[in-house]
């Protein structure tokens, strides 16, 4: 496996980081947590962080409402051997 392309990327991110970590607004970013497709921040010497590990596995565990699944010519095979329906 080839290492992720995460130079200059913290592993302990403020939210501000986190988020462009992920091209995404800290308002997304949050709400994604809220509901749960993205891990919580954590307590790190007093300020909350996000992991870029546990941020980065979000993606690689897909779930069943993956958005992959919804992207034609996708043929990624999810945890459990089924290959999504890319003809939808």
């Amino acid at each position: 496996m080839l290492p992720r392309a995460t130079h200059g990327w913290p592993r302990l991110m403020r939210l501000p980081t986190a988020a462009a970590y992920l091209d995404m607004t800290t308002a997304s970013f949050l709400g994604e947590v809220a509901r749960g497709g993205l891990p919580a921040g954590m307590t790190f010497a007093g300020r909350e962080r996000w992991d870029r590990h546990a941020i980065d596995a979000a993606f690689d565990q897909p779930s069943e409402d993956d958005w992959r699944r919804h992207q034609p010519g996708l043929a990624e095979a999810d945890p459990k051997g089924r290959v999504f329906d890319r003809s939808r």
